[in-house]
């Protein structure tokens, strides 16, 4: 979905430079050039047309998100933790969002820390509500104003010195979905990684999953060294996470 959008905002550059070289509005140029196409806009209004695209591509990194977190259960859950769920609801006082609840489980359950930045939370919550004005079609300009001015937009400039954004509901550009898209697939980043203490590698999930399959019959014809790099090998590609020799050992008198 990135490179689709990256492809939407190629056209529009193209279209744009095409803009620059004629004397019409841009109203008028995007109408003719769509004439030139066979294509018909009716009574399209193009006026801030990037505030509108850059809004709506907000959306692809919110389904990246939902996926992600649905999967993510699924992983958890083959990780020794069959009943892993994030439920429905947040604590009180939290936003109701996928993530926080992921977190919150991770945290509670697991008992692992995933201990996010203050300005990932808050850049986080300020996408999600340009996002959220997108999808119900409903703009609360005091709410959008609060959660901007709630940024610490020094310490974002400093940990993504390339990029021109976060930038107010008027002014977007593609930076912003630059940014937004980072800042989940960062959060998601640290997420995973902190889930490698989590894997109960003598759990019937782990033991039975498919990556181990050929242990009892590879085991047969090689060698037990051979077997505990093999183990490590199907760890490694499976969940990127390599057991310890001692839990190599448990595997391997578990499986074999």
């Amino acid at each position: 979905m990135d490179a689709f959008t990256q492809y939407i905002e190629v056209a529009l550059r193209h279209l744009e430079q095409g803009y620059n070289a004629t004397e019409m509005t841009y109203n008028q140029y995007v109408k003719a050039t769509a004439t030139e196409l066979g294509m018909n806009l009716h009574n399209i209004d193009i006026e801030n047309y990037k505030q509108k695209i850059i809004l709506r591509h907000l959306i692809i990194p919110r389904a990246f998100l939902e996926s992600f977190v649905e999967d993510l259960q699924e992983d958890i859950k083959g990780m020794g933790h069959p009943m892993f769920d994030i439920g429905k609801k947040a604590p009180a006082g939290m936003p109701n969002t996928e993530l926080n609840r992921l977190i919150n489980h991770i945290n509670a359950d697991l008992h692992i820390t995933v201990d996010l930045t203050v300005f990932q939370k808050d850049l986080f919550d300020y996408y999600r509500t340009l996002r959220n004005a997108v999808a119900h079609a409903s703009i609360d300009s005091t709410k959008i104003e609060d959660a901007y001015n709630a940024l610490d937009i020094n310490a974002i400039h400093a940990f993504y010195p390339t990029l021109s954004a976060p930038n107010k509901i008027e002014n977007l550009t593609f930076d912003d979905f630059t940014l937004c898209t980072a800042n989940i697939k960062n959060i998601a980043d640290m997420i995973v990684c902190s889930l490698e203490s989590a894997i109960r590698w003598n759990s019937p999930e782990v033991l039975g999953n498919a990556c181990f399959a050929n242990v009892k019959q590879k085991a047969k014809v090689k060698t037990k060294e051979r077997m505990l790099g093999y183990i490590k090998h199907c760890a490694k590609m499976t969940w990127n996470i390599v057991p310890s020799n001692a839990d190599c050992e448990i595997i391997y008198s578990s499986l074999v």
